[in-house]
């Protein structure tokens, strides 16, 4: 296995923020990802961190 992948969703700061701080990178997005319960969607942000480094 080289890299881990993962996806969040792109409003959740938080995550993103212990994802970067981890050492995960943005590599794409995943529009329209996650339907909401009031029927709009958000992206999903896909991201990767590699085990060769």
């Amino acid at each position: 296995m080289a890299r881990l992948f993962l996806e969040v969703r792109e409003d959740n700061e938080a995550a993103r923020a212990l994802y970067n701080k981890s050492g995960f990178k943005m590599v794409g997005r995943r529009p329209r990802y996650y339907k909401m319960a009031n029927g709009t969607a958000k992206d999903a942000v896909t991201m990767a961190y590699s085990l060769n480094d």
